[in-house]
């Protein structure tokens, strides 16, 4: 992880980088200092993680974590969840429009997996009787 992905994450969460290093026991130059390199050690980020009251693969972006790289080699792109109030740039809205695209089309086949089964049971079982039918 870098220290600028780490900057925004502590920021996202509401903090101060002066926070986070009174928390962690360091000054705020030191930890400034860390957050401009381009790799983070494993130790500094375990403190963040206790002194923000998070587990540690929150910042990994495991199943619930907030740190998800999309795009290809050439456009990776890092959304960071939180507060981010910056607006996205044109990328970002590219990819964003595309996962949209890729979510409605597997809405529709889901659908039509769903009508080919009811159809398959309705073969086999019988057509289900309707809610009007039964409440009469």
């Amino acid at each position: 992880m870098t220290g600028n992905t780490l900057k925004k994450l502590i920021l996202s969460e509401g903090l101060s980088v002066a926070e986070v290093a009174r928390r962690i026991g360091t000054s705020q130059q030191n930890l400034t200092c860390a957050l401009a390199k381009d790799d983070i050690r494993t130790g500094l980020l375990e403190r963040v993680a206790e002194a923000m009251g998070r587990p540690l693969s929150f910042f990994y972006g495991g199943a619930f974590g907030p740190v998800q790289s999309v795009g290809d080699n050439n456009t990776q792109v890092t959304q960071v969840a939180g507060n981010y109030s910056g607006a996205p740039d044109s990328d970002v809205l590219e990819i964003l429009k595309m996962k949209d695209e890729q979510l409605l089309l597997t809405i529709k086949q889901v659908s039509k997996a769903q009508q080919q089964m009811d159809r398959v049971l309705d073969r086999f079982c019988g057509p289900k009787e309707s809610e009007d039918a039964t409440e009469n």
